[in-house]
């Protein structure tokens, strides 16, 4: 597997954050991923690494989005008909006046008003264009919380070399190559059980994530308790003591 098709999801941010080695970008849910867009782009240059981020924020905020269309769209994969998508949302990571507003401005205030703004604008062309709808209110899933009183450019974003590491959320509707799952007892039981609780789906959506490989990392002191359901369910025992699903 290729390390640029792999990543290691986690149930919380701050696990995330301090597994990838990184410093937390402001903001929470959506927000903290277009935040973190926001400064790859204006602290780095890193334009494909922003596309990439915005991808992952704004294809999430979409309910009927097709499966995949995340990574169909930052280029691991062809499709068809997407080249406009794609064009919209380089447009939108571009553009500090249409898109994704300066660093420069007030977090709280200027900076959350005016991504708020242009988000909803971007919505509703790719709503018109391509059907696809939000999931629910745009106000509720890109709140402020935990943006600061001081321009976002005051935040830093560091990134450790290595594997990709992120919380199921971020990479919902992507196709990933080679996945592996950091769950605690709760979670994985939750995953046996199947989809009828929120967490079960959260575990649903960190399987169906992965195209070849998926990999179930299971806390040494309940692998003893969990070792027979998870091989019910169609999993393999490693020697190592994690866990892998069937592909």
């Amino acid at each position: 597997m290729q390390v640029q098709d792999s990543v290691i999801l986690c149930r919380g941010a701050e696990r995330a954050e301090k597994i990838a080695g990184r410093a937390s970008s402001p903001g929470q849910g959506t927000v903290k991923v277009l935040a973190e867009a926001c400064l790859l782009r204006d602290q780095h240059g890193n334009y494909h690494g922003c596309f990439k981020l915005v991808c992952r924020a704004i294809i999430g905020l979409l309910g009927n989005a097709p499966h995949g269309l995340s990574s169909v769209l930052q280029g691991l994969s062809h499709v068809n008909g997407m080249s406009g998508l794609r064009r919209l949302l380089w447009r939108f990571s571009r553009s500090a006046e249409l898109g994704l507003p300066s660093s420069a401005l007030i977090a709280k205030t200027d900076w959350h008003s005016k991504l708020l703004a242009n988000v909803k604008v971007l919505l509703a062309e790719i709503e018109k264009q391509y059907g696809y709808k939000i999931s629910g209110t745009l106000g509720t899933k890109l709140k402020k919380t935990s943006l600061s009183d001081l321009p976002l450019a005051n935040a830093s974003v560091t990134h450790a070399p290595g594997f990709r590491v992120e919380t199921v959320h971020q990479v919902k509707g992507e196709s990933i190559g080679a996945v592996m799952y950091l769950a605690k007892k709760p979670h994985i039981e939750a995953l046996l059980s199947g989809t009828g609780e929120e967490e079960g789906r959260i575990g649903y959506v960190a399987i169906t994530r992965a195209k070849n490989l998926f990999w179930l990392a299971v806390p040494q002191a309940c692998l003893k308790e969990l070792k027979e359901n998870l091989i019910s369910a169609g999993f393999q025992e490693r020697i190592n003591h994690a866990v892998i699903g069937p592909t």
